[in-house]
């Protein structure tokens, strides 16, 4: 039906359904002029005016589609992920370890965040959503949230990474983090800033909203304003990962 008004409706339908991307405001455009399309004699001014807006915002979309590999493909690769890692577990070392547990300034609590959120993403194959909400669960403690990602210590320094069960199946994934610098590196970021969530608020009782974990990602490497959304960060490290 709309492909008589929207010549390459099928191209535009794979687009619309590119992974990570929010297309309500499309999805909108789309679903009033398949509702005017219906009535195209009665509302013929209302058909073209959406028409045009929902070209216009594929247009856009597909321009932010376009920056958005850019940025990924030149900015942001493996060895420069790698020397970012290094750098920060050098500056984390020689400040923040002499401080001991519960010392740390909002500051340095995010820059010991930065560090291990490299880490992680890099570690996780593949990653299935940003890592925003992980719960911890510190040895001797019971996983009482089984419908939430969590990373259960289960013996000294050793960690284990469960993915939030299936509703439908109850099915639960879980598979054992590597490397060891890995696992030691959770549980020196634990001892020295004590929190519920491996990716946390300031506070630790939350888990990092959002926004801060994009902007936590952009300012390591991006000097230009840049920010990429979590979908974006997801398929980006997978992308590293399987390179």
């Amino acid at each position: 039906m709309i492909t008589t008004i929207v010549k390459g409706s099928m191209d535009i339908t794979k687009l619309l359904a590119g992974e990570g991307r929010s297309t309500s405001t499309i999805t909108q455009y789309l679903s009033l002029l398949q509702r005017l399309h219906k009535r195209r004699g009665q509302h013929e001014g209302l058909l073209q005016r959406y028409h045009a807006l929902f070209v216009e915002a594929i247009h856009d979309l597909a321009e932010e589609r376009k920056t958005e590999q850019e940025v990924m493909k030149t900015a942001v690769g493996k060895a420069e992920i790698e020397r970012m890692k290094k750098c920060l577990a050098k500056e984390i070392k020689e400040k923040l370890y002499p401080k001991g547990a519960g010392n740390l300034s909002d500051l340095e609590k995010g820059l010991l965040l930065q560090s291990l959120m490299l880490s992680l993403y890099s570690a996780i194959k593949p990653l299935h959503s940003d890592l925003c909400h992980v719960k911890v669960v510190r040895l001797g403690e019971t996983r009482t949230d089984r419908l939430v990602d969590s990373i259960v210590e289960t013996c000294i320094n050793k960690f284990t990474f469960h993915r939030a069960c299936k509703k439908q199946t109850g099915e639960e994934t879980r598979f054992e983090l590597v490397p060891r610098a890995l696992n030691n590196q959770i549980a020196d970021s634990l001892r020295l800033f004590p929190r519920k969530y491996v990716l946390s608020n300031s506070t630790g009782d939350e888990g990092m909203p959002s926004k801060a974990l994009k902007r936590a990602f952009s300012t390591i490497f991006f000097k230009d304003g840049t920010v990429l959304d979590n979908s974006s960060l997801v398929r980006l490290f997978n992308s590293v990962s399987g390179a």
